[in-house]
């Protein structure tokens, strides 16, 4: 099934001239992400006997209340591995970004699910760094085993990425192909891997292909972008690619 976006690339990163000041406010944005998921970890903490009396029909104490509880729900959800349950979640929960990415993850063997999940988030987000990963997460999921769902995906990913280049483009440190930039912009490793992999293809087809035969393909790279070359040294090409969803490439790239 093929789904059009409409892309509203939203830029939060606030350029100020003084940098300390803006090493605050970044580190600020880096806090508040943690204890946000350090919040919702707590929360979503509930005692396993009371989702077990829960999910067998057992009395359970207030339990009109847990019903009207997102968290409770989730993880009642995940833990019957019951898919079914997730129909009966509101339109809230179906947008809840921790609750959609652990949903991916439980129920990977089940690509047609897993897909009706990561559509009803997408269809209610706007185009920004967790849509994008969700993107990369089921392209990478689909690979290989339905061409038209790999399809979509990439064709999503594409465009996402060509938004997000042209912010990068504008970089104030850019360096190379810009991917100094792109660890700076994003904290999701699937993102940063993604990117990866299509820096690496844009080298394959780039002038430096033609110009540089002489050269191995790590010192091409290198050539090209060393902040990409000392990142696929440190995390090890055959993962950054895999993860990246470019596992075609992985044997030439190891050759």
């Amino acid at each position: 099934m093929l789904i059009r976006v409409e892309k509203k690339i939203v830029v939060t990163e606030v350029i100020i001239n003084k940098k300390d000041m803006k090493i605050s406010f970044l580190f600020l944005d880096f806090l508040f992400l943690f204890l946000y998921y350090l919040i919702g970890w707590f929360k979503m903490v509930y005692d396993k006997k009371i989702i077990d009396d829960y999910l067998n029909g057992r009395n359970v104490e207030d339990i009109e209340g847990l019903k009207k509880d997102p968290n409770f729900i989730f993880e009642a959800t995940i833990h019957s591995g019951d898919k079914e349950m997730y129909n009966s979640w509101n339109s809230k929960m179906k947008k809840n970004y921790l609750y959609v990415r652990k949903m991916l993850f439980q129920f990977y063997d089940d690509l047609k699910f897993s897909n009706k999940v990561t559509l009803n988030y997408l269809k209610r987000s706007k185009v920004d760094e967790k849509f994008l990963e969700l993107c990369v997460i089921m392209l990478n999921m689909s690979f290989g085993i339905d061409k038209e769902m790999y399809e979509c995906y990439d064709g999503l990913c594409s465009d996402i990425y060509d938004d997000y280049m042209d912010e990068i483009a504008s970089c104030d440190n850019y360096e190379g192909m810009g991917f100094n930039c792109v660890r700076e912009r994003f904290d999701s490793k699937v993102i940063v891997d993604y990117f990866a992999t299509r820096f690496v293809s844009e080298i394959f087809t780039s002038k430096y292909l033609n110009n540089c035969s002489n050269l191995d393909v790590k010192d091409l790279i290198a050539l090209s972008d060393p902040c990409l070359d000392e990142y696929l040294s440190n995390e090890g090409i055959s993962n950054v690619f895999c993860n990246g969803c470019c596992k075609k490439k992985v044997r030439i790239i190891e050759e």
